[in-house]
Parts: structure tokens; C-alpha cells; sequence
């Protein structure tokens, strides 16, 4: 933030301003004299002690501007902190300074670049066929390994009357084993290329918001390792643990990831937002047809009606002795 404030010309900078808090004084992290600007920089800001901030600081310096940065872990959140201060930063990583608005729409353009649907799409096309020539072929493989022992334990009975009841476990080779085996391979070699486009897309959302990096190797076992530098950067001390710092940081983690995921594979379906005169013809259309089943409903009671009083008219027929 201070790099930024000097970037821009401005140098009289200064940090953990004391500003009068009746008895006692709090602290405002940076502090620029010549615009009066005051900038508290927040990783996991909360509204309500924000605001308090705010009034205290706007009670000893009415004209100053204040400012809530925040990092670009919660970007997301920060579109929910409006009216907290003068003004929201995000500051990204690689040092720019956006409103929360011009940040959300740079993050869904860069979500929806990263992940090709069509690709992920036609590989599991590819592993459902593999699978079910693998599932036919091991069935084959199982009938004609059945039928081998089948003859082998025939064989021994018809020779010497000799039971063999491990024969019913003997491992057996049959022809269609190569073709199973095969198809085996080629199932793990389809998952490892679906899981990779997987680790990749996850991946590339991790690397926005979190110091973590997943990688596959070719037997198909994930690796999770730490960037440091980003470890750093988003002032993370520790694993998940009892800490309740620690605790909050993974939930934040976990809010971006179900929120970016839904982004950046198009799972998020726009609302359509409808005009007034969409709504009246709407409520029009509804109205004309409750009246429509409602005079439907009136013939059909009128139609029983004139049938029940058809068969009360009916002439009596009177039989005729010869």
C-alpha cells in the first residue's frame, strides 16, 4: 500500500498513526498528510468494527478520507463492504490497487478462460467407452477361466475320482486375459488424463487466492506443495490447526473455491430480469387462464347435467303379451 501511495507522488507517508480515541488513541496503519488519508489494510475485515473505525476516526479528523484495503483472497467479500469507509481497495499481488467491482469483473474474466469444457468432455466420453470394454472383457475373462477349471476338475474326476476343491481357485489365463489387461491399462491411462485436466483447473483457481500447488505424476498420485512466496504474501502462519486465525483462513479458501469453480465451469445461470410490461403480459396470460378453466369447468358440470336429465326423459317402454 505504501509503495503504491509513493508511485503515485505521494510522500508524506507515514505508519501506525495515532489518531485521539477519548482516553485512549488507536492506531491507523498508514497515513498520508498531504491528502489526509488514512488506509487500514485488513486481511479478514469485518464490517462492524470497520464502521466503529470509521465514526472514531471521522470524530478526531472530519474532512479526512478513509480507506479499507484489503488483499485479493477476499475479493469477494469486499463487494459486501460498501458505506464501510470512503472508499475499498484490493490489492493484488502483483501490486495494483482495484475497487471491489473492477476486480470481480477482471476475476470472472480470468475463470472463464481457464477451463475448456469440451476438452474434459470428450476425455470422459473416452474413459465411459474404455470402461465398458474393460467391464465386457473381464466378464469373458471370468466365463472362460470358469469354464478351464471346470474341464481340469472333470478331468481328475474321470481319471482317478479325485476331488480337487482348489481347483475352483486355481489361477487360470485364459485367452481373453491380454485383452483385459490391455484395457486396464489403457482405463488408468484415460483416469490419469481426466484427473489431470481436474488438478489443472483446480490448480489454476488455487493459485489466485491460496499458496497451494497440486501436481499428478504418472502412476495417478496427487502431490500438494507450498509457494512460499504466496504463503507470505497472504500472511499465513500455519497449517489448519486449533487456531482460530488458522481456521478462518481455510474457510475464506473455501468460500473462493465453491464460488470460482461454479464461475469458471459456467455453472452459475444468469437471472433474467424481466420489464414491467414482460411482468404485466405475464400476469395477463395467468389471469385469462384461471377464467379459461373456470368456464371449462362450468360446460363440464352443464355437460353431466343435461346427461343426467337426457336419461330421466327417456319413454318408458311397455311390453306387449301376444
Amino acid at each position: 500500500m505504501a509503495k503504491y501511495l509513493w508511485d503515485n507522488g505521494f510522500r508524506s507517508i507515514s505508519f501506525e498513526k495515532s489518531v485521539p480515541n477519548g482516553h485512549e488513541n488507536m492506531c491507523i496503519d498508514i497515513y498520508e498528510e498531504s491528502l489526509v488519508l488514512f488506509v487500514e489494510c485488513e486481511r479478514q475485515p469485518e464490517r462492524k468494527a470497520v464502521i466503529e473505525r470509521l465514526k472514531r476516526l471521522k470524530d478526531a479528523y472530519p474532512t479526512a478520507k478513509f480507506v479499507l484495503a484489503t488483499q485479493d483472497r477476499v475479493g469477494w467479500r469486499a463487494l459486501r463492504l460498501g458505506q464501510v469507509a470512503d472508499e475499498v481497495w484490493v490489492v493484488c499481488r502483483d501490486g495494483r490497487i482495484l475497487t471491489p467491482a473492477e476486480w470481480a469483473e477482471e476475476r470472472r474474466r480470468t475463470l472463464q478462460s481457464i477451463f475448456n469444457d469440451a476438452e474434459l468432455q470428450g476425455l470422459i466420453n473416452i474413459y465411459s467407452q474404455t470402461l465398458e470394454d474393460y467391464e465386457k472383457f473381464r466378464e469373458l475373462s471370468l466365463e472362460e477361466e470358469t469354464y478351464w477349471r471346470q474341464l481340469l476338475t472333470q478331468t481328475c474326476l474321470k481319471t482317478r475320482h479325485f476331488k480337487a476343491e482348489w481347483l475352483q481357485s486355481l489361477a487360470v489365463k485364459g485367452v481373453w486375459r491380454k485383452h483385459v489387461e490391455a484395457a486396464e491399462r489403457q482405463l488408468q491411462e484415460v483416469k490419469n488424463r481426466v484427473m489431470g485436466k481436474v488438478v489443472e483447473l483446480l490448480n489454476a483457481i488455487l493459485s489466485l487466492s491460496s499458496p497451494y500447488i497440486m501436481t499428478l505424476d504418472g502412476n495417478g498420485e496427487i502431490t500438494v506443495a507450498v509457494d512460499w512466496d504466496a504463503w507470505q504474501w497472504l500472511g499465513w502462519k500455519d497449517y489448519p490447526s486449533k487456531n482460530p486465525a488458522a481456521a478462518t483462513h481455510y474457510r475464506i479458501l473455501e468460500e473462493n473455491l465453491q464460488k470460482e469453480l461454479k464461475i469458471a465451469t459456467r455453472n452459475i445461470k444468469p437471472k433474467r430480469m424481466e420489464n414491467k410490461n414482460e411482468i404485466k403480459s405475464t400476469v395477463e396470460l395467468r389471469q385469462q387462464i384461471k377464467e379459461l378453466q373456470i368456464m371449462m369447468d362450468d360446460v363440464e358440470s352443464m355437460i353431466q347435467t343435461l346427461l343426467k336429465m337426457s336419461k330421466n326423459q327417456q319413454p318408458t317402454q311397455t311390453a306387449i303379451t301376444h
